[in-house]
């Protein structure tokens, strides 16, 4: 499971873009590696806006929002971020909004949540009466603006790959497989978007969410 923190009221990167007022920016600064800033044209975010929801599977909704490709010109190119809801089953008693995740890096979590959310390991009875559960799709993930490396069969190949090689000839397969895999997105991904598919932006994304819900703050388990 990955460890993650969201960060919900603001967005930070070492040596790269931080937004000042997320997730509807009107400055970014930019650390330089020399130590110098970078003040980009303000602009006016109108943010994700209010989510509409569709029914979807099972006890679900769903739902996309905008998010920047890039948050360093929030104004500028947008990806589509899709995300589920299943709303507390006792509203009465409502706490706030838990996102899930239940796997990764690289796994598509509305793909692999199941009809009965209920059987998922990561849940409780508390936490489904009490939370509006969110499973949401990481940028370049499943049905989020996903990055593309390898057809079904060459996929394939590559998860039959010794990733502990004891050999110089396992270990030459490795290679070759990884370069491939690595080969594989930059031929099939814009560069544009797979330098731009990274824990940081994720996170972004998540405060972004968290903004189109209408919440001061959520929470984040996965």
């Amino acid at each position: 499971l990955l460890a993650a923190a969201a960060l919900l009221h603001a967005c930070d990167g070492q040596q790269e873009q931080r937004c000042e007022n997320c997730p509807t920016n009107q400055e970014i600064v930019v650390a330089t590696d020399g130590g110098g800033t970078e003040t980009p044209a303000p602009c006016d975010d109108p943010g994700p806006g209010p989510l509409s929801w569709t029914p979807c599977t099972g006890p679900f909704e769903c739902a996309t929002f905008l998010a920047p490709l890039d948050y360093v010109s929030p104004c500028g190119e947008q990806i589509e971020i899709s995300v589920m809801r299943a709303s507390a089953r006792k509203p009465e008693i409502r706490i706030g909004v838990l996102v899930i995740n239940p796997g990764g890096p690289g796994v598509a979590a509305i793909e692999s949540v199941p009809t009965g959310y209920d059987a998922l390991a990561l849940l409780t009875p508390d936490l489904v009466d009490r939370f509006d559960l969110i499973v949401l799709d990481p940028r370049g993930v499943g049905t989020s603006s996903p990055v593309s490396c390898l057809d079904d069969g060459a996929l394939d190949l590559f998860r039959d790959l010794d990733l502990l090689p004891t050999n110089t000839a396992g270990q030459s397969a490795l290679d070759a497989g990884l370069k491939a895999f690595a080969d594989g997105c930059l031929a099939q991904t814009p560069e544009a978007l797979l330098a731009r598919v990274h824990t940081e932006n994720a996170a972004r994304d998540i405060d972004r969410l968290r903004d189109a819900l209408g919440e001061d703050t959520i929470n984040f388990l996965g």
